[in-house]
């Protein structure tokens, strides 16, 4: 198993000692992880964040006017800034002339899919006339989803739906929207309109710097895993080192410049960067330090999981987790590093009750985490799913009016973000490497069984037959390959059954296969054989994705990486 260390390695990653002294009431850093788009095609990536920026972006940046000492922190990928910026414009698959070839064309099922995904929606908005009928609609594609023909869907149809859904958006976030009975064109040029007010307020907040971005990868990879199987011994045939750091440190690079490109930090403050799934090995860090970034964001389990099986041993690496601590990544050069706590976080998106319960558990989230703090200068980081429990209700919105309230009151801490936090109080702490491990903690969710390995061992060949390090640098191989080194792929097969969609490897093995016809090689004629696919029970389609009984709307379906364009660095 990955997780597995020898007692030399545990002693090279030794844990540092935060200073000692009396409690003292960490700063809080809330940091909102934002999805991927749910498809990778530019158009339908763009209807997607067109309907959803307005609510998990909008709405809590439009909760800090008034709270001019309140800070929140976005973590977002190159695609969907992207995505954004084009939803701003318009030009997404919910558009006239989109539509049109939606209704005819490849991705009908998909639009209908994002068209459908909504969170529940409040009693007014159900019994207005939008409401009841973006329900009609919604009720009809789930239908069709699942594969029921005998609802067909026209391209007025798919029209109508698009404009219903966007003045259900337009209306439960508060936006301006057209007179009642507007033609479905004004209704998406509202919908436009309310993506550029949101995208331009983002980037006026994080030049002011109220609102920091931290980069992540297009695709989620597992870093550590991309870079050297985690460290890991390749003595076990399970383990398969895709020897991949060029890509890793490409992806990484590409991810910073696109969200400084999106907006300029403030004077002073550099851009971050977030490992996927929270991901740690003692390669990754100067992959990280490398490609530029300004600090590192990852999971208290890495920290964590470097203290002893005593209780006291549990309570240091508690206390650990609240410090920046200057990571040596290099002879003299340190990366400042921050870890999130996981379990904090999940105590407080997942609260339940009335609309303040969200805004109590952070209090008291906040309260344990200052009977633990030693010392000045330390921070309690939180990371938030936008898309997570809490925004799935219908009064989501004054949830987060609530909870960013609490925040800019300051009872939880003092409001900060992490690169403001690490420009007023340098990492002086040092450390010098931690054991592999990620925010399920260890990386055994993506590598360690046989099936897991046929299906790296098939990326590792292509990749090699691409080029090797050369191949991320060929414009019609990289999308292809980038996709392939998800961790999507990987944690899909991580399931003890054996069971797996037959979908999602036939995706995955798509993108394998269409990485070898890049550069004219021969397809192999099996890619990435599994016995899981006949082996045990299949996981239910919520948890992976996988067609078959169709989201209701408010659900989150993980979106399945595809070929996406990408710049290079």
């Amino acid at each position: 198993m990955i997780c597995a260390l020898t007692a030399a390695a545990l002693i090279a990653a030794a844990k540092p000692t935060p200073p000692s002294s009396a409690p003292a009431t960490p700063s809080l850093a809330v940091v909102f992880r934002v999805a991927p788009p749910a498809s990778d095609e530019e158009s339908l990536a763009a209807a997607d964040v067109a309907l959803r920026a307005p609510e998990e972006i909008g709405e809590p940046i439009r909760a800090l006017r008034g709270h001019p000492h309140a800070h929140l922190t976005f973590v977002i990928e190159p695609a969907y800034l992207n995505a954004l910026d084009r939803a701003a414009s318009g030009d997404t698959a919910l558009s006239a002339p989109s539509v049109e070839a939606a209704s005819s064309g490849e991705h009908p099922i998909a639009l209908l899919e994002i068209l459908a995904r909504h969170r529940p929606l409040d009693s007014t908005i159900s019994r207005s006339r939008a409401g009841s009928q973006y329900l009609t609609f919604a009720t009809a594609a789930a239908n069709v989803v699942r594969g029921d023909r005998s609802v067909a869907f026209s391209a007025q149809d798919l029209a109508n739906f698009a404009a219903t859904d966007a003045a259900v958006v337009l209306s439960e976030t508060g936006m301006p929207q057209p007179e009642s009975f507007s033609p479905p064109s004004a209704l998406l040029r509202a919908l436009a309109d309310a993506d550029k007010a949101v995208a331009d307020e983002l980037r006026a907040d994080v030049r002011s710097g109220a609102v920091e971005i931290a980069a992540t990868p297009d695709d989620e990879p597992v870093l550590p895993l991309i870079i050297d199987a985690g460290g890991t011994s390749a003595t076990d045939a399970r383990i398969i080192n895709l020897a991949a750091a060029t890509d890793a440190g490409k992806v990484t690079i590409a991810a910073l410049r696109a969200a400084s490109a999106f907006a300029h930090p403030a004077t002073g403050l550099g851009v971050g960067f977030y490992s996927p799934f929270g991901a740690y090995d003692d390669a990754t860090g100067p992959i990280i330090k490398n490609a530029g970034a300004a600090y590192a964001l990852f999971s208290d389990r890495v920290v964590r999981g470097s203290g002893s099986g005593s209780q006291s041993g549990v309570d240091e690496a508690a206390a650990s987790s609240l410090h920046a601590y200057a990571l040596t990544v290099d002879r003299k050069v340190t990366l400042p590093v921050l870890f999130w706590s996981e379990d904090g976080s999940a105590a407080v998106q997942t609260a339940l009750g009335a609309t303040g319960a969200m805004s109590q558990q952070l209090i008291a989230v906040a309260s344990q985490a200052a009977q633990r703090a030693r010392g000045a200068s330390t921070i309690l980081v939180l990371r938030i799913d936008a898309e997570g429990p809490w925004s799935q209700r219908s009064d989501a919105r004054t949830v987060i009016e609530r909870f960013v309230g609490t925040i800019a009151s300051g009872s939880a801490g003092t409001p900060t973000a992490p690169a403001q936090f690490l420009h007023a109080h340098p990492a002086t702490a040092s450390a010098y490497g931690y054991p592999a491990a990620a925010e399920s903690g260890s990386l055994g969710l993506w590598m360690g069984s046989v099936d897991q390995a046929s299906l790296w061992r098939a990326l590792a060949a292509a990749r090699t037959a691409a080029g090797g390090d050369s191949a991320i640098d060929k414009p019609k191989v990289r999308p292809l390959l980038v996709a392939a080194e998800s961790g999507v792929w990987f944690e899909s097969l991580g399931d003890p059954m054996g069971g797996v969609v037959a979908s999602r490897l036939a995706a995955f093995r798509a993108l394998i296969a269409g990485i070898y016809r890049a550069v004219d090689a021969r397809v192999p004629d099996n890619i990435a054989p599994v016995k899981a696919e006949t082996a045990g029970p299949s996981p239910s389609p919520a948890s992976t994705g996988s067609p078959g009984p169709a989201p209701s709307p408010g659900s989150t379906p993980l979106p399945v990486p595809n070929p996406k364009p990408s710049s290079q660095p």
